[in-house]
């Protein structure tokens, strides 16, 4: 399998502490170097943040686990964060799929998409 790009949602999976403004925001331990390793196979990096979406109704907590889906990309959910709730707590907001691989932190799902990239 070749991949693309990887898309990585910004808040509670690259970092934060439930604010998502400026200066508050802090990485978790190992999100720089699951980033780097990511680059260094040569594979493009976004993050993204859809809290504004969220905040004023427009999106559901999980809508990029059904964006991956609908874009038939890899889903992984990362259990940081909101991450966990969105397999018990949250699960009916995204029903119509289920996530291709679990992992507890970002290190770990950079680990398993290599590990599937070879």
């Amino acid at each position: 399998m070749s991949m693309a790009a990887v898309f990585i949602d910004r808040d509670e999976t690259i970092g934060g502490n439930g604010h998502y403004m400026g200066d508050q925001f802090k990485l978790f331990p190992s999100a720089q170097s699951a980033i780097q390793r990511l680059k260094t196979h040569h594979i493009p990096v976004f993050a993204f943040s859809n809290q504004t979406p969220i905040a004023t109704g427009e999106l559901q907590y999980q809508a990029d686990m059904l964006a991956a889906w609908r874009a038939h990309a890899s889903k992984i959910l990362v259990e940081t964060g909101r991450g966990k709730d969105s397999l018990t707590v949250n699960r009916s907001q995204w029903q119509e799929t289920q996530p291709d691989f679990v992992a507890p932190n970002l290190y770990e799902a950079v680990t398993y998409l290599l590990r599937i990239n070879d």
